[in-house]
Formats: C-alpha cells, sequence, structure tokens
C-alpha cells in the first residue's frame, strides 16, 4: 500500500471513529443534530492523529498577542507528535494589529522587501496581506544561506519597529498556523475585532496564496466573535482553512488533520 493512501485511509478511520458525527471546518457535525452537551462529550472519544500525518512537513506558527499560551503548547505538542517539524514561531504585538499602525506597517514591509521577492500588485494591499506574503514567498524557498540571511532581515526589521517579538523566527516552511485570541471587546489591549481582526486574518490569506498551507484557528467560540476567524471564513483561497476550538482536543487534532489535507491541494 502507498505510505500517502495509508494516511488517507488513517484520517477517514479517525472520522468514523467519532460514531456521532464528525470534525468538520473547526466545527462539530453530528448527523442528529445533537446538542453542545453531545458534543462536549465527544472530546473523550476523539482519537489521536495518526503518527505520521505530518511527515516531512515544515510548520510555522504565527501566534497573536491574544493567544493562549498553553493552547498554543498544545498545538505544538500535536504536530509533532505527527511527525511535523516547528520550522518556525513568530508572535505579533499588539501594534501589529492596531489599525492606527497600519500605514507605518506597510511602509515597514514594501521597505523591507527582501530581494527576489514579490507584493501583491491588485487592489488590495492590506498590511497583513502583504506581511503575510513576504513571509510565504521567503517560507517556501529551500534553505539556503542567501535565503536565511533574507529571512532574519525580514523579521529582525519587524521585531525592530515593535510589529513582532525579538525571539520570533522564520525558516522553509510548507504549512502554517495561525493562533488567535478571538477577542472581541474592542477596548482591550490585545482586541482583535474588526478591521483589527482582519489584518491578523489577512496574514493567513497572504500566506496561503504563496502555496503555504494555513489553518486560522482559535479557542471555543473564537469562530463565532467578530474577530480573525470570521474574516478568513470569507476568503475563498485555496489553501486556506478555518478550525476552531483549538482548546480542545478535537480542534487540535482537526488542526492537524486540515494541514494534511491542505497541502495535497495544488
Amino acid at each position: 500500500m502507498k505510505k500517502g493512501n495509508g494516511i488517507a485511509l488513517t484520517i477517514a478511520a479517525v472520522f468514523a471513529a467519532l460514531g456521532i458525527g464528525i470534525i468538520t471546518g473547526g466545527t462539530l457535525v453530528s448527523s442528529d443534530n445533537s446538542t453542545s452537551t453531545t458534543a462536549t462529550q465527544t472530546e473523550d472519544v476523539v482519537p489521536d492523529v495518526p503518527v505520521r500525518a505530518l511527515a516531512n512537513r515544515k510548520v510555522l506558527i504565527i501566534a497573536t498577542p491574544a493567544a493562549n499560551r498553553e493552547t498554543i503548547a498544545q498545538i505544538q505538542k500535536q504536530v509533532t507528535s505527527a511527525a511535523g517539524r516547528l520550522t518556525g514561531f513568530i508572535t505579533l504585538t499588539p501594534k501589529f494589529a492596531a489599525t492606527e499602525n497600519d500605514a507605518e506597517l506597510s511602509t515597514l514591509v514594501t521597505n523591507a522587501l527582501p530581494k527576489g521577492v514579490e507584493l501583491p500588485t491588485d487592489r488590495d494591499q492590506n498590511s497583513g496581506r502583504l506581511t503575510g506574503s513576504i513571509l510565504g514567498s521567503l517560507s517556501v524557498q529551500a534553505d539556503t544561506p542567501t535565503v536565511d540571511a533574507a529571512r532574519s532581515t525580514f523579521m529582525d526589521r519587524l521585531a525592530a519597529n515593535g510589529f513582532v517579538t525579538p525571539d520570533s523566527f522564520l525558516g522553509e516552511a510548507d504549512c502554517a498556523i495561525l493562533v488567535s485570541g478571538g477577542a472581541n471587546n474592542s477596548s482591550a489591549p490585545n482586541s482583535e475585532d474588526g478591521v483589527r481582526g482582519i489584518t491578523i486574518a489577512k496574514i493567513a490569506e497572504g500566506l496561503a496564496q504563496r502555496k503555504v498551507a494555513t489553518v486560522v484557528t482559535g479557542a471555543t467560540g473564537a469562530e463565532h466573535v467578530n474577530g480573525p476567524l470570521t474574516a478568513a471564513k470569507t476568503f475563498t483561497t485555496k489553501k486556506l482553512a478555518v478550525v476552531g476550538k483549538a482548546d480542545k482536543k478535537s480542534g487540535q487534532a482537526n488542526i492537524v488533520l486540515r494541514l494534511v489535507e491542505l497541502t495535497k491541494t495544488k
């Protein structure tokens, strides 16, 4: 049996084992319209992700300021348990999504454009999309001293101007997970509502348009508020998916399964 078919069959078994429903798009969909109580009980029977599901995949994780650190750690564990390699980790700062800083960020990424990387030329010049486009272009290139230097220089520029934390790093990657907090309180320091949520989600769109399979995720309920997950659902980019319940085992398993699916998409 071919290796790819084995993974596909295992994924099918993951879905079948749920019995009362399947995980799809981050939402538990039951064949009998079961209540949320049933969905909660299902958490106890969600099987583990196949051990080699992400074999040979290199994964970039991007965390928003409001993302729960324990949830991020669990996602990392799920990725490595599935044989995926974490090759990049970027932590956004509150300044990144603040609407008053959009022009500054756009100017920065345009001026810091690495050699050989092109920005989108259409009307959508959202600073998040521009940033994601550059990150995607740098991620899909094979590791070489020149590419490594370009990645480091770009990340250093973002960090020096306060848009990402200094410990953020970027390597070769064909997958990305954008972990959102999903906060919808517009007065909160780490708010991700409205326009701010769109800017964050646009990072994922930029990545996906550069052929980096990308999942936008957040804790339970994040997909129902006016934040990054809601914004990402409106995008039509092929290599992009939205997964809720990142704080639950079912959501974490679904993140990996969606990455497997997206990396098979041309």
